[in-house]
């Protein structure tokens, strides 16, 4: 019953085509063997695209398209995609390849040193948008019924320390910041004195991204760079009618210990400062891309901002109120660039 049917393009998807719970409108049975290479979901397909899996990471390639056309495929001499697993982290010093798996609390990570980590890379729930604990309920239930495990002892996935946005869990925003924050503060901890910590995120609600530069600044971080990726299909449930985003902004944090000194932004400068970049952006001329350049200047300028104190959030939805505005006079100009020839755009302040 909650296998969906695409009619338009006659095929039947599996349950979890998009990481949500859709409401299924037209259930169809699914073959769970499979027939021949029919079907979506099956075992044997699953199955079958596992086996390519393993053989790229044996021989990995890249693809790319020539000038005439021709989709080329070039295979990298000499890679693979593979490791030795090691069970403790000096171990991992030692051991070429080596991969060291940790399944816990990433908020305590007492197997890592101070300072040994060159670069975290992580991707934060977003926000509200997922609820991943109960999505991974649907599997925890039947593997808890058939596998002796440690990690399946309780009843169901545990929540209480579940980095989320959700009303009925009772998790408000404070807490998703607070969560997040001591991860963050985890990794400040791991991370050496010149490492990077970058991850992704995305939302259009303003205390989503509040709880973001608030959780990164509280950590010890300063976000140096940013740059938006593509990243949802705007038919996901979650983010369909929602005016949701389909790109990531991936932002790049260093230790405020570690920042040259004498760099930091005044707050009444930095309405300004976003303005004054914002042009060189323009050419994208999408209204998602423009909000993301948008909020990654006011994040990485309020980050390292001197007067910490004073970035509340109501200065923070002051400054993002402007957005709507701005955007339109870039969209407006770069149409009469485009009209006119002209590569110049004035924006001012004082217009705003």
């Amino acid at each position: 019953m909650m296998t969906p049917y695409n009619y338009p393009h006659r095929k039947l998807h599996h349950l979890f085509n998009y990481h949500a719970l859709p409401l299924t409108t037209i259930p169809v049975e699914n073959s769970v063997w499979g027939f021949s290479e029919e079907g979506a979901g099956t075992f044997v397909n699953c199955y079958k695209r596992y086996l390519r899996a393993k053989e790229y990471c044996i021989h990995p390639f890249d693809k790319f398209k020539t000038a005439s056309g021709v989709i080329r495929t070039i295979h990298s001499k000499g890679e693979r995609i593979s490791a030795n697993f090691v069970e403790s982290f000096d171990e991992l010093k030692r051991t070429p390849r080596a991969s060291f798996l940790i399944n816990k609390d990433s908020s305590e990570l007492s197997e890592i040193p101070d300072k040994a980590i060159d670069f975290v890379i992580t991707d934060p729930p977003y926000f509200d948008n997922i609820h991943y604990s109960e999505l991974s309920n649907f599997f925890y239930v039947w593997l808890n019924c058939i596998l002796e495990n440690k990690y399946f002892k309780v009843e169901s996935v545990p929540t209480q320390n579940e980095v989320i946005v959700n009303e009925g869990m009772n998790k408000s925003h404070n807490i998703y910041q607070s969560l997040l924050t001591s991860i963050f503060k985890e990794c400040h901890r791991v991370l050496r004195d010149d490492g990077n910590l970058i991850f992704t995120f995305h939302h259009t609600k303003w205390h989503a991204w509040w709880a973001i530069l608030s959780a990164a600044a509280d950590g010890g971080f300063v976000i140096i760079d940013d740059f938006p990726v593509m990243s949802e299909y705007k038919v996901n449930p979650h983010l369909r009618k929602k005016q949701g985003l389909d790109m990531d902004m991936v932002p790049v944090c260093r230790k405020k210990s570690s920042m040259p000194k004498g760099q930091s932004t005044l707050l009444d400068s930095i309405l300004g400062k976003t303005i004054d970049r914002l042009p060189a952006y323009s050419r994208s001329r999408t209204r998602n891309r423009l909000f993301l350049y948008f909020m990654g200047e006011v994040i990485k300028s309020a980050s390292s901002s001197s007067q910490q104190k004073d970035i509340t959030y109501e200065w923070f939805s002051k400054t993002l109120s402007h957005f709507d505005e701005i955007a339109k006079d870039i969209v407006s100009q770069t149409k009469d660039e485009i009209t006119k020839g002209s590569d110049t755009m004035q924006l001012k302040i004082s217009d705003y």
